[in-house]
């Protein structure tokens, strides 16, 4: 069995096949970084701040900001783009910029989790979900026994959206006991 594995390996057309999926695999790549990179760049200064350039598809520059710190930048699909800026655990601070409409969305704070155009956060012991932009709130519902924490997000153990319109949630609560809590997402 070794044997005609070897055998077919030195044949032609196994060469001739695995040469064009090689050369497919390096193309594809250098074509999806390619895209990747078009859309922002992230540079250092001399001062240690950073500048964050985010571009068009025609490669123009239509956002600009200047950080002390380096942010966390994500692309989240072809046009949106996630920044976050750390500032000590456990604050940080998220917005994202829409290439298309050259919008860029409110700035959330301590954002627990952030997928499917919706975000997650805890303020003033509210979950809140909205979507990216802030524009459509699917959810804002107080959490009346939420543990007292300096930062009310740091009583968040986890979050997930289990499907488009269900949202499920633990917490600690004001005896630091684990409490899981499923809510309903209006998203009509």
């Amino acid at each position: 069995m070794i044997k005609n594995f070897i055998d077919i390996r030195k044949s032609k057309e196994f060469m001739k096949t695995a040469g064009f999926v090689i050369i497919f695999l390096i193309l594809g790549i250098k074509s999806f970084s390619q895209q990747v990179i078009s859309k922002y760049s992230l540079e250092q200064n001399k001062n240690n701040s950073y500048n964050l350039k985010v571009f068009d598809e025609k490669n123009k520059i239509v956002y600009k900001e200047k950080f002390e710190k380096p942010p966390f930048i994500e692309i989240i699909d072809k046009h949106i783009i996630r920044v976050t800026i750390s500032i000590g655990s456990p604050l940080n601070y998220t917005y994202f910029y829409d290439i298309s409409s050259k919008k860029e969305s409110p700035v959330y704070e301590n954002a627990l989790l952030a997928e499917n155009n919706k975000i997650v956060i805890v303020k003033d012991k509210k979950l809140i979900v909205s979507d990216y932009m802030g524009k459509k709130i699917y959810l804002n519902k107080v959490i009346k026994n939420l543990a007292d924490t300096a930062v009310p997000s740091s009583a968040i153990i986890s979050v997930k959206i289990s499907n488009k319109n269900k949202i499920e949630i633990v917490y600690l609560n004001k005896e630091f006991e684990e409490i899981t809590e499923n809510f309903g997402l209006d998203c009509e």
